[in-house]
């Protein structure tokens, strides 16, 4: 198993490889198929792979979901072993990442991050730029394989690209399911059984939301999502948005040609769940 701590045994071992494309699979553990699936692009485009786990704190506003968040990193290990000949483990702790100032640096992300993910975790994507920005130095890959289930983070990643010259291209990987629809998500394994039944009805609303956007205003179709959520026991609805796709604005009405995103967050508990889906007219 090639596993490295240290960024700088990871960088010597880099430089001693011949290779035409380094791919890297960013993940805080906890992996599930929808890590493999970008996991499996990842190997298919290039010559090798550094897959990351590292729970990265500067991105959690709540130190109890810091907490909360599993941490299955032998398991982890354990389910990566088949893919041994192809990529390489960076593991680093934090000190390794941050030395000894564990903190965000602040970036303009011209307000995309104002709305929904960004309103509802206050400086959670200056986190998650930081340590990109961070770990993107250390491994100086080809191409980053990003999920988009997290879209609003996906396309904030985007962006930034742009401004800090970042010169890896990013590819965003389709959202994996549970058979009933369920984003696969590190966090649904909090779920207890009845908050997981119900937790389908996320997907649901999503499907219900695309097909009648096209004949109901906004505000009545987010009506019709508070309702449904509030009818269930055990879900809260943090929020529902259906947005321009490129800068992530909310919008009260579509306009035809263009694209955009329903994206929700719900609680089931102290378990937050998002997704979103893609829609045009």
């Amino acid at each position: 198993m090639n596993l490295f701590e240290s960024k700088y045994e990871l960088q010597e071992q880099l430089n001693k490889l011949n290779f035409s494309s380094l791919g890297f699979v960013p993940t805080m553990g906890a992996l599930h198929q929808g890590h493999l699936s970008l996991l499996d692009c990842s190997i298919q485009d290039n010559n090798l792979t550094v897959l990351s786990l590292f729970i990265n704190p500067t991105q959690f506003n709540n130190l109890q979901d810091l907490e909360n968040y599993p941490k299955t990193f032998n398991q982890d290990i354990t389910i990566l072993n088949q893919y041994r000949k192809n990529i390489l483990i960076f593991m680093p702790n934090t000190y390794e990442i941050y030395g000894r100032h564990v903190r965000a640096e602040q970036f303009d992300l011209q307000y995309l991050d104002k709305h929904m993910e960004g309103k509802s975790r206050p400086n959670h994507f200056q986190g998650v730029i930081t340590v990109m920005n961070i770990l993107l130095k250390i491994i100086n890959p080809t191409k980053i394989y990003l999920g988009e289930k997290d879209f609003q983070q996906l396309q904030i990643i985007r962006l930034m690209r742009e401004k800090l010259n970042w010169k890896t291209k990013i590819i965003g990987c389709p959202t994996i399911r549970e058979s009933d629809g369920l984003a696969m998500s590190s966090r649904n394994v909090l779920l207890s059984p009845p908050q997981r039944r119900e937790a389908q009805l996320i997907y649901q609303l999503l499907k219900l939301a695309k097909k009648h956007v096209m004949h109901m205003p906004v505000e009545e179709l987010k009506r019709v999502v508070t309702k449904k959520i509030n009818q269930t026991q055990y879900l809260e609805l943090d929020y529902f948005e259906i947005v321009e796709k490129d800068f992530l604005q909310p919008v009260s009405e579509l306009i035809k040609g263009k694209s955009y995103q329903c994206c929700i967050a719900v609680y089931a508990g102290s378990i937050r769940l998002i997704d979103n889906l893609a829609v045009s007219l």
